[in-house]
């Protein structure tokens, strides 16, 4: 009964984070329709203006169809949505390692962008949409014997 547990809140967990990221990804669209200058930069995706919308816009309608076909067609659904959470998740990622040489340089003072928390914030970004992508997954590619 606990892991039953421990699933149930981790899928309302990757639920919650899924949408908390298209939200955002849909409020970052609509600053950029406001701020032609707007900077994106989020991992390896550094734009400036309405270049950002080609990574926002088509991201959150993938998310959107991901989600609301998750209940009728499950697959097809988490499909779309492996590949919204993977695609993020590996910008994230990808932006981190980037900046590895200046981690390794300055492990304990890592400030990235004149900011500090660079570093804990990358990792726990690109843990979250890794460990959505996995659970999305594991509807895709089921494992046998389950």
């Amino acid at each position: 009964m606990l892991k039953r547990l421990g699933a149930r809140l981790l899928w309302v967990a990757v639920l919650l984070w899924t949408i908390f990221t298209l939200v955002t990804a849909v409020v970052i669209s609509i600053r950029i329709l406001g701020d032609r200058d707007f900077p994106l930069g989020l991992g390896w995706i550094q734009t400036r203006g309405w270049a950002g919308l080609w990574f926002t816009v088509p991201s959150a309608l993938l998310a959107v169809a991901g989600l609301i076909l998750l209940w009728p067609r499950r697959t097809l659904g988490a499909k779309l949505l492996v590949a919204y959470t993977g695609f993020w998740g590996l910008s994230v990622f990808i932006g981190l390692a980037q900046s590895l040489p200046a981690i390794i340089r300055h492990p304990i003072a890592f400030c990235s962008s004149g900011t500090c928390a660079t570093l804990p914030v990358a990792i726990a970004l690109t843990a979250a949409f890794l460990v959505s992508a996995a659970w999305y997954g594991q509807f895709v590619f089921p494992q046998p014997g389950h």
